[in-house]
């Protein structure tokens, strides 16, 4: 049976797996500043990704109070925002950075949670379902 509550860890799965996918062919065909654009925004994303479960996970809690939840998600979104921007404008100061290469990157856990819910999922509903 598919875990209903917690399709997380397939949908991180999926999203390390198409990095992967993504990253190591980058290296090999193109130049230096896109693939490493590409890897620093794969990599954002999928610590951005984690870090929020991980927060939200702690705030659906009934054990936390609401607005004190409400007051943690707005403080995580914005540390990890400037967290995220800080890194970027560092090494777009080192003219390391290729722009649309990072938006490539940084789409990585889109990609990964469209592949899980369109073509992963109900495959593995169906393989389920047929034995």
């Amino acid at each position: 049976m598919v875990n209903e509550q917690r399709p997380e860890p397939d949908i991180k799965k999926t999203a390390l797996a198409i990095y992967l996918l993504v990253v190591f062919p980058t290296y090999a065909w193109t130049e230096y500043a896109v693939a490493f654009s590409v890897a620093l925004g794969g990599a954002l994303a999928l610590v951005n990704l984690a870090l929020l479960e991980r927060w939200l996970a702690r705030l659906i809690s009934p054990t936390v109070d609401p607005a004190a939840a409400r007051g943690l998600v707005l403080f995580s979104f914005f540390l990890r925002f400037l967290a995220t921007g800080g890194v970027i404008l560092y090494f777009n100061s080192l003219k390391m950075v290729n722009f649309p290469a990072l938006a490539v990157g940084l789409s990585i856990p889109l990609a990964a949670i469209t592949a899980y819910f369109l073509m992963i999922r109900p495959v593995k509903e169906w393989y389920e379902g047929a034995y």
